[in-house]
C-alpha cells in the first residue's frame, strides 16, 4: 500500500496558476489517492513577483503535507562541468540548504514509497535527497516534458552567434545527450507527455518502463471559462472593442524570440489571404515579452497585447485559435489548452505534434492551406467534434493517473 510520496519539482512556476502547473496537479491527484505528499521545489528570482509567489505558496500549504522551497543558482562556474548540464546545476544547494533538506527529509519524508521527479534536470535534487532517506529503495518516477537535448539545441538557435547564451545552450545539449540517458537509467518508471517522445524513449531504452502520460491541463471537473470579476471586466471590454468582428487569437511566450518567425509568417503570408475573404477578421496576438518584438507593428486589423494576468478572457472572446510553431520538441500546451476549452483551433504541423490528436486535428505548414482552413473554420464549415471527442478519451486526467498508480503498485510488489 502506498502511504507517502515526495514530489521533486523543477520550478515553483509561481507566475502561473497552481492548477495549470503539472507537478501541482500530480500533488492533488496523489492526495486524492489518500497519500501524504511532500514537495521540494526551487524557484527563480528573476523578475520576482511577490504577490504571485505568496499566492502559490498559500495554495501549496492547503494541499501538501509539507514542502521545502529554495532559490535557483546562477553561478557561471557550473557552466564548465564536463558532464552535468548547467540547467541541472542551477538546482544545486548551498551548505545551509543541504542541512535544511536533510532535516526536512528526516522530519517528513525519510520513508517515502515513491518519488515523482518533474523534468530531467531535477535529478541533482533527487540524487541528494535519496542519500538522506530512511527508506533506501523508493520507487523513482520521472515525468518528462521534452527530449531535453533536443530542446537545448532548439533553444540555442534563438541567440546570435555573438551571444554566450548560444554556446551555453549548445554545450548543455551536448552534455544532455549522455546525462539524459543516465537519468532515465536511474528511474524505475518514465512518464512522457508526448506520443512521439514516448516512442523515441522506448526505442532508446528497451526494457525500461516508459508510458505515455498526457499533458495535464487541470484536475477535477472541467470548468469552461468561469471568469473572476477582473477577468469578466476585461472580457466585457474586449467584446465591446471587437463587436461584430471575427477574432483569430494566438497566445505565446515570446521570450528568447520563440515563434517569432512563425508569427511573422502568419502576418505576412496567411492573414492577408484570410482578410481577402473575410475583411472584418482581426488577428489578436501576444503574451509574455510580445512588446519587445512587436511594439512597432502597426497594421490594419492586427492587435498586440503583452504580459497579461490571464489568457481566459481572450480565449473566451476568440472565434478561432491558431498555434504557430516549428518546434517539434515535447507537446504544445497551448494546443491542449485550446482543445480543453473546446475552441476551434488550426495549427502548424508541429503545433499538434506528439499530442495523440494529430489524426483528428487541422494542421498544415502551407500558408495557402492554412488560410483556407482558417476561413472554413470561421465560416463553421469544419467539424471539430472528432477532435473534442478524442481529446476527452485521451486526456482523461483521473483515468490516466489511475493507470500510473496501478503500475506503481505492481512495481512496488516486485521490488
Amino acid at each position: 500500500m502506498l502511504k507517502k510520496a515526495l514530489i521533486i519539482a523543477q520550478d515553483l512556476e509561481y507566475k502561473r496558476r497552481p492548477e495549470q502547473v503539472s507537478w501541482f496537479c500530480i500533488l492533488k491527484l496523489l492526495k486524492e489517492q489518500g497519500l501524504k505528499v511532500y514537495v521540494i521545489v526551487p524557484y527563480s528570482k528573476s523578475r520576482f513577483d511577490p504577490e504571485r509567489y505568496s499566492y502559490f505558496v498559500k495554495e501549496l500549504k492547503k494541499v501538501s503535507d509539507g514542502f521545502y522551497i529554495y532559490s535557483k543558482k546562477k553561478n557561471l562556474i557550473y557552466f564548465f562541468h564536463p558532464f552535468i548540464p548547467f540547467i541541472s546545476f542551477r538546482n544545486s544547494f548551498t551548505k545551509l540548504e543541504r542541512k535544511e533538506i536533510v532535516s526536512f527529509c528526516k522530519k517528513y519524508c525519510g520513508d517515502v514509497d515513491v518519488i515523482f521527479q518533474d523534468h530531467i534536470y531535477s535529478f541533482e535534487i533527487t540524487r541528494f535527497v535519496c542519500k538522506n532517506l530512511t527508506n533506501n529503495d523508493p520507487l523513482l518516477v520521472l515525468r518528462t516534458a521534452n527530449i531535453e537535448k533536443d530542446f537545448a539545441f532548439y533553444h540555442s538557435k534563438k541567440y546570435s552567434i555573438f551571444s554566450y547564451q548560444k554556446y551555453m545552450g549548445i554545450l548543455d545539449g551536448i552534455r544532455m545527450i549522455l546525462y539524459e540517458d543516465w537519468v532515465i537509467k536511474n528511474m524505475d518508471l518514465v512518464l512522457s507527455v508526448s506520443t512521439a517522445d514516448t516512442e523515441y524513449l522506448q526505442r532508446r531504452h528497451p526494457g525500461k518502463e516508459i508510458m505515455f502520460f498526457p499533458h495535464i491541463y487541470t484536475v477535477g471537473k472541467r470548468k469552461r471559462f468561469n471568469l473572476t470579476v477582473e477577468e469578466n471586466k476585461l472580457y466585457s471590454q474586449l467584446k465591446k472593442d471587437f463587436k461584430n468582428k471575427k477574432v483569430i487569437l494566438f497566445i505565446n511566450n515570446f521570450s528568447h524570440g520563440y515563434s517569432l518567425k512563425e508569427t511573422f509568417w502568419f502576418i505576412e503570408k496567411v492573414f492577408p489571404l484570410i482578410r481577402k475573404e473575410l475583411p472584418e477578421t482581426f488577428f489578436l496576438f501576444g503574451g509574455y515579452n510580445a512588446n519587445q518584438y512587436f511594439r512597432n507593428l502597426f497594421q490594419e486589423n492586427i492587435c498586440v497585447f503583452s504580459d497579461i494576468q490571464s489568457v481566459k478572457p481572450y480565449m473566451k472572446l476568440a472565434d478561432l485559435i491558431v498555434i504557430l510553431t516549428n518546434n517539434r520538441v515535447g507537446v504544445k500546451s497551448k494546443f491542449i489548452e485550446a482543445v480543453y476549452f473546446s475552441k476551434k483551433v488550426i495549427s502548424t504541423v508541429a503545433g499538434s505534434w506528439g499530442s495523440g490528436l494529430e489524426d483528428v486535428s487541422f494542421s498544415t505548414d502551407d500558408p495557402r492551406k492554412f488560410a483556407e482552413l482558417c476561413i472554413e473554420a470561421l465560416k463553421n464549415k469544419l467539424d471539430f467534434q472528432p477532435l473534442f471527442k478524442k481529446f476527452e478519451e485521451i486526456y482523461n486526467v483521473e483515468k490516466n493517473f489511475s493507470k500510473v498508480i496501478d503500475k506503481i503498485k505492481k512495481m512496488k510488489k516486485t521490488m
